[in-house]
């Protein structure tokens, strides 16, 4: 059954992209995160239907896995597979890259992108910058067994998620 749209979520591994995921999810649904340590989590694309945009979000596999299991041409295509499963007559696209170092790696990000869905897409790319790997290894080691719980969902108004998809243009 195809829906309206879908926002599609892309980037290199370790860059937020299955905290935001499960951030904008709905429901009791608990998503693997990772901890700031640079390893990779996410190998498949899984699709999550409730989201606060009110639409269709996968996570995503990362590029540069950290554990070689795919080169950054097949995490495209897993993105794209994982996309088509819900078959959107639209999309829009929210870009992660890690602002940890000076070297962020954008414009390989928004290459690898473009092999995997073309350059007519770029209109509807937003790009979101994290600072999440900057964490030093204690905060890393609270945020995951401390005081924040992984599956917990964060306390923000469901207004503050609509101004945020407002501004992104993503409703």
């Amino acid at each position: 059954m195809a829906v309206q749209s879908a926002v599609v979520i892309f980037g290199p591994t370790q860059a937020g992209k299955s905290t935001v995921v499960d951030f904008l999810t709905e429901g009791d649904t608990c998503i693997p995160i990772g901890d700031g340590d640079g390893h990779s989590v996410t190998a498949e694309a899984q699709l999550y239907d409730g989201t606060k945009l009110g639409c269709p979000m996968p996570d995503t596999p990362g590029i540069n896995d950290t554990l070689m299991r795919f080169t950054n041409a097949e995490a495209g295509a897993r993105v794209a597979l994982g996309v088509a499963h819900a078959r959107p007559k639209s999309l829009k696209f929210i870009i992660t890259d890690s602002l940890a170092n000076d070297s962020m790696q954008l414009n390989n990000t928004l290459e690898t992108f473009t092999l995997a869905f073309g350059r007519e897409v770029l209109p509807s790319v937003v790009v979101l910058a994290t600072k999440a790997d900057l964490r030093k290894a204690a905060a890393r080691e609270r945020r995951v067994t401390g005081g924040w719980r992984p599956c917990a969902r964060p306390r923000r108004s469901k207004a503050s998620a609509g101004r945020v998809a407002e501004r992104a243009d993503l409703r």
